[in-house]
């Protein structure tokens, strides 16, 4: 099993699908940390410094296009790359996404094979061995 560099930051209010996605990202190689809603995972993005953050558009607490928002007027976070899942392909939806500074809106109708296929470019081919079955939840 190969382990691939860099930490990828799943936030999702959705527990039990954002658990699902983080056993299964692990199982294939991602270092995940999940955070439950948009201020745990604004505060986890400042402490943990991921390579990226999937984060969901509909978060409670603080919605996914005001965390991004935040992420992308702070200088230490800016360059975070942000894949935001869209609750729909609408073109209102996509364009909101975009206008908060998303470097890519995935709609959560196309499945977790679109995002998986997007998250093997981001993070590319480079593995090293070690154990990869590993995440933690925060909330």
């Amino acid at each position: 099993m190969h382990q691939r560099e860099g930490l990828l930051l799943l936030v999702d209010g959705e527990v039990p699908r954002a658990e699902s996605l983080a056993r299964r990202l692990a199982h294939m190689g991602y270092r995940v940390q999940v955070a439950d809603n948009g201020a745990t995972g604004l505060l986890r993005v400042h402490e943990l410094r991921p390579e990226v953050v999937v984060a969901a558009a509909d978060l409670p607490i603080l919605d996914g296009y005001l965390m991004l928002e935040a992420l992308r007027k702070d200088p230490r976070t800016c360059h975070t790359q942000v894949i935001l899942i869209t609750e729909d392909a609408g073109q209102e939806e996509l364009a909101r996404g975009w206008k908060a500074g998303a470097d890519l809106c995935v709609p959560r109708n196309d499945g977790e094979a679109t995002l998986l296929t997007v998250l093997n470019r981001t993070f590319g081919s480079t593995c090293h061995r070690e154990s990869a079955h590993e995440y933690s939840l925060v909330s």
